[in-house]
Formats: C-alpha cells, sequence, structure tokens
C-alpha cells in the first residue's frame, strides 16, 4: 500500500498476530467477521493496519474498542497524516479523542483539500472536543485523564497553519477566545500577531493571500490589529507591513484578490504607532513606513531583485500621495523613515525581529541601554536628521506638487548637499590627522556595497539609498 507501517513487509511479519491480523491485511470481511466473534480484544496494530481499509475499520469500531486514549490519539494522527479521510472519519464518528496535537496536525496536513470535505471533518472534530466538555458520567479521575486534559488546554486558533475553514468551525462550535496570548508561549502573542509574523511562509512558496485571508478572518471576528507585545514592542498590523514587502520581495507580486487588497490598504493606512523607540519615527513605528524599513534593511540585493525593492517604495510613495490629504501624518512619517534610511542611521524597532517563531526565541529586543549607547554614537547623525526634517516640513507646507515631485525637486538635492558637507568634513578630519602622522585603517560601511550582478565592474550601490534606490534602472 506504500504506508510506513506496512511497506516493506509480507504476511510472515503478521502471523504471530494471529487471524485477525491477517484478515486485514488481506481485506477477508467473512475472516474478519469470524475472528472478531473470537474475541472483543482488538489491539493497536490491528486497528493501524485497517486505516486504508474502512470497511474492516468501520466493522471494528462498531462493536467498540478498548483502547487508551493515547492510542486513539495516534491512530487519527496516522490516519490525518497518510490523508485517509474516510479513517479519519471513522476514528470521529467513534468518539476518538480530540486534542490540540491532532487540531495542529489536521491543520497543517488537510488545509489544502476541498473547503466542504476539510469543513466537515473540521466540524466533527469540534463536536468531539464539545463533547467530551460535556461528559458527566465519568468518575472524577477518568474525567481528568480523559477530559480535563483534553478541554482544558484546547484553543484552535492556537495552530500556526491555521486556515480559514477550522477557524469558521472552531468560532461555529463556540470557540469565541479568539484575542488571548499564547498558552503555549506567551512569546508568541495573540494568534493574530503569531500568524501575522509568518503570514508569508517562503519554504512552501505559498501565496500570501494565503496568510492574509486568515489574517483579516481573525480581525473580523474580533482580533485586534493593534495589540502590542509586551516583549517585542510591535503589533500585528506593524508585521503585517513587513509582510507585504516580503511578499513582493520573494513572490514578485504586488497585487492580490480585491476584498485582500482592501484590508491591506486599510491596514497600512491605520495611524496607531507600536511601542518601538528609534528615530526612524517620533512616537513608534507607524505600519506603512514599516513595509519601507523591512525592504531597505535587507542590504545586498541582486541587480535583478532590486528593481522590486524599487518597486515596494514607490508603491509606498504613491499610496501616500493618494491618500495624504485624509491622512495629514503620512507624508511626515515618511518623510522621516526616508531620511533617516538615507543618512544610515540604525534602526533599534521592529525591522530587526526574524521572521519565524523558531528564530523568535533566540532574538532579544534592544535593551534602554543598548538604544542609549546607539543614539549617543549617532548623535550628531540624529542631530542632522531632526535638522533635515524641520526644514522639509516648513518646504512641504509651501510645496504644491505631489510627494514624489518633492522628492525629486527638494528632498533630494537637499540630501546630496548634507551628505557632500559631511564627506568634506570627514575628508578634512582625515587630511588632518594625516599630517600628524595618524594613519586610519578605514573600514567599509554598509553604506557602499558592491551589487554582486552589476554588469558595470566596479559600481558601488548603497543599499540603503533611497536616492540611489529610485534613481536604479535595471
Amino acid at each position: 500500500m506504500g504506508y510506513p507501517v506496512i511497506k516493506g513487509t509480507t504476511m510472515e511479519d503478521y502471523d504471530d498476530n494471529g487471524p485477525m491480523c491477517t484478515a486485514v491485511l488481506r481485506r477477508d470481511l467473512p475472516a474478519l467477521i469470524h475472528a472478531m466473534n473470537q474475541t472483543r480484544i482488538f489491539d493497536y496494530e490491528v486497528f493501524l493496519l485497517s486505516i486504508p481499509w474502512v470497511e474492516g475499520l468501520r466493522l471494528m469500531l462498531s462493536v467498540g474498542s478498548d483502547l487508551p486514549f493515547k492510542s486513539q490519539i495516534a491512530l487519527l494522527k496516522t490516519a490525518i497524516l497518510w490523508k485517509e479521510l474516510e479513517a479519519v472519519r471513522a476514528f470521529l464518528e467513534a468518539g476518538f479523542m480530540v486534542t490540540q496535537s491532532v487540531w495542529n496536525n489536521t491543520c497543517y496536513h488537510l488545509e489544502k483539500i476541498g473547503e466542504d470535505e476539510s469543513g466537515e471533518l473540521f466540524s466533527a472534530m469540534i463536536h468531539n472536543v464539545n463533547a467530551a466538555r460535556n461528559l458527566r458520567d465519568m468518575s472524577l479521575a477518568e474525567q481528568d485523564a480523559r477530559v480535563g486534559h483534553v478541554c482544558g488546554e484546547f484553543f484552535p486558533y492556537e495552530s500556526w497553519r491555521l486556515c480559514k475553514i477550522a477557524a469558521q468551525c472552531a468560532w461555529d462550535g463556540g470557540y469565541c477566545d479568539i484575542d488571548s496570548p499564547s498558552f503555549e508561549n506567551p512569546d508568541h502573542g495573540t494568534p493574530i500577531w503569531k500568524r501575522a509574523l509568518e503570514a508569508y511562509r517562503s519554504e512552501t512558496n505559498e501565496s500570501y493571500d494565503l496568510g492574509l485571508d486568515i489574517l483579516k478572518w481573525l480581525y473580523e471576528h474580533g482580533a485586534r490589529l493593534n495589540w502590542t507585545h509586551p516583549k517585542y514592542l510591535t503589533t500585528p498590523a506593524h508585521l503585517i507591513g513587513r509582510g507585504i514587502a516580503s511578499s513582493i520581495w520573494s513572490e514578485n507580486q504586488s497585487t492580490h484578490e480585491p476584498d485582500l487588497e482592501a484590508f491591506l490598504r486599510s491596514v497600512l493606512l491605520s495611524e496607531f504607532p507600536d511601542s518601538c523607540t528609534c528615530t526612524c519615527s517620533e512616537a513608534g513605528c507607524h505600519i506603512l513606513t514599516c513595509a519601507v524599513t523591512t525592504s531597505m534593511e535587507w542590504g545586498r540585493f541582486p541587480r535583478s531583485n532590486r528593481l522590486f525593492q524599487q518597486h515596494l517604495v514607490e508603491q509606498m510613495v504613491e499610496l501616500v500621495d493618494s491618500e495624504r490629504h485624509d491622512y495629514p501624518w503620512l507624508v511626515p512619517a515618511m518623510l522621516r523613515c526616508l531620511t533617516f534610511e538615507e543618512l544610515g542611521l540604525t534602526h533599534t524597532c521592529c525591522v530587526h525581529m526574524p521572521w519565524s517563531l523558531y528564530e523568535l526565541s533566540s532574538y532579544s529586543p534592544p535593551t534602554s541601554e543598548d538604544i542609549k549607547s546607539i543614539r549617543y554614537s549617532e548623535s550628531k547623525d540624529i542631530a542632522l536628521l531632526e535638522t533635515l526634517l524641520d526644514g522639509f516640513t516648513k518646504s512641504w507646507g509651501t510645496y504644491s506638487g505631489t510627494l514624489r515631485q518633492f522628492i525629486d525637486d527638494i528632498w533630494t538635492s537637499t540630501i546630496n548637499k548634507e551628505l557632500t558637507k559631511a564627506k568634506e568634513a570627514k575628508e578634512e578630519s582625515l587630511h588632518a590627522l594625516g599630517e600628524l602622522g595618524v594613519v586610519l585603517e578605514e573600514q567599509a560601511g554598509h553604506e557602499e556595497q558592491l551589487d554582486p550582478d552589476s554588469d558595470d565592474e566596479g559600481r558601488i550601490l548603497n543599499s540603503r539609498s533611497v536616492i540611489e534606490l529610485l534613481a536604479f534602472r535595471a
């Protein structure tokens, strides 16, 4: 049959297990009935071998089972892994227990089967959990072992592969606690925070739309996009902003289904900041600028992919232009973000967060001492940032064009003048030191990196230069 337990075996391998096992392997229903008349004790192995043979499996289940609950759970997981849906149905109809791990396995292995079929299975699982919760005719010891273990730790929205169908079945079954932090690990945040962190799963080449679909569903059913993680200080909405950058970068796409496009737009235009402490923003990062800074922070890019980085930044600028009259905070936030990047200042916000829960366990956000040290070492550049922004704010107040025109007409030339002055001042300092006999070993910073795919030998690309990025051509 090709199943792990059966593959590579022969009839002789099971001769010692008696006539019931032989009947199952031979798919011999009369022989199975005869064997069942001789005993009412069915071994785990017999049920395991019968998973691909639903007719025999249902017959054995119809007379009951004394299998321990751990064995029931193992059989359910095996049927799910093998995608033997009829066997899964049979086990559920027989009242097999559904634990958190069974639910998670189902979300992982069966999320791409047909909606009607998967909806039926998820509903049956919720029914079994609810039935276990309502059992009242057990002894306290049995209830602790069977009901308490299962029902006390069942949170359907915890699954990292949660799909909309599974979520809807859980909701219809009465599970409405959709916005509490993870019971498994508080660092994982709420279900929507956890899903937003891993919404784009590049290892499976999965469309970002699939991740957005469940995020939108969770939001529509009461999950907060502005819930701030107490340790990582950012919100699900800001993680969605990072995910937008990832989806455009990794999939070379920037379009989504119309309802998801509208959802994304509303998220990007949300004004609430997170609780990050970083000079890239005045009082917490904005969601829209998170998409920009995520893209700009990726460092060295192949020449062909740099166009997608450029496309994302241009898209965000266009969005600001189209909405700036209704959302006056957009232009100041974008100008601060772009100027911060052009000056090459150090982020102390969520932009450095990893992309998976697994990596999150080894990540610690910058401490107050880290931030203080960085700000001290970059104090002159931070002062320049604030001076430039004061000037840009005044210039923008009297400017009649678009933000993109402002960037081309005023912002770029002003930045270039300041960078030229800074470069000349540095060269003068080095020259003065040289005259004193001091020789400094130059260290290449992040601002000058070779483009590995460049057609022009020696061409320098500044990985965080907005000016170079917007002027870049393949």
